[in-house]
């Protein structure tokens, strides 16, 4: 990214940024199925796909403005 225009500290912001979301997604999941096993509630499911939103639009971001 760095070739492209982008700032050293642009580069590992958006990285980090990246990395965060990415590992954020499985901890809904864990959490709705640790409070009742086998049990997957709407909260669960609702955050579960929020936070999947959230990890694709942030993929389809980096991979955007590295193309451009």
């Amino acid at each position: 990214m760095a070739n492209i225009g982008f700032s050293q500290r642009r580069t590992l912001l958006y990285l980090y940024g990246w990395t965060l979301v990415m590992a954020a997604l499985p901890w809904p999941a864990l959490r709705s199925l640790q409070r009742q096993p086998r049990h997957f509630d709407a909260s669960g499911r609702r955050s579960c796909l929020a936070f999947g939103v959230a990890a694709v639009a942030a993929s389809v971001y980096l991979i955007v403005s590295w193309r451009s």
